[in-house]
């Protein structure tokens, strides 16, 4: 059951009938959310003070001699970032192609991919995927 949806004082008469205590619930979510943060949002919660504190260590010459080789958890988090963006990879990748068809059969096919809500492409590699099952 939603609570917050409710009027403050609904909740506050169900708390009080039902001898429910929310309170350890909600200090729990807290708890979880400030675990959850990540180093920017840890870094963007502190004061000015404490801010400017952080980044004097980085203010100094030659402050990347005392930097450190990437765990293997922030090396992946360092790839993961440094990966081009992009669409998903289904299977092995596309491959971008060039191919002659009929007008009237690409008409036929553009028709049956809006009737199916799909795309060209999507279609075509349905039908290639039927045709070479068929053939074994």
């Amino acid at each position: 059951m939603i609570l917050h949806n409710y009027p403050c004082f609904l909740f506050l008469s169900f708390k009080y009938l039902c001898g429910i205590d929310f309170s350890l619930e909600l200090s729990n979510k807290m708890k979880r959310q400030k675990q959850n943060l990540t180093p920017a949002g840890r870094f963007l919660k502190l004061s000015d003070a404490e801010k400017t504190r952080e980044a004097a260590e980085f203010d100094r010459e030659f402050a990347a001699d005392t930097f450190r080789p990437l765990t293997p958890t922030q090396r992946k988090r360092w790839n993961r970032i440094k990966r081009k963006m992009g669409r998903p990879r289904i299977g092995r990748g596309a491959k971008v192609i060039s191919l002659t068809i009929e007008k009237g059969l690409l008409n036929r096919t553009d028709a049956l991919a809006r009737k199916q809500k799909l795309t060209r492409a999507a279609l075509i590699a349905r039908a290639l995927e039927t045709v070479l099952s068929a053939a074994g």
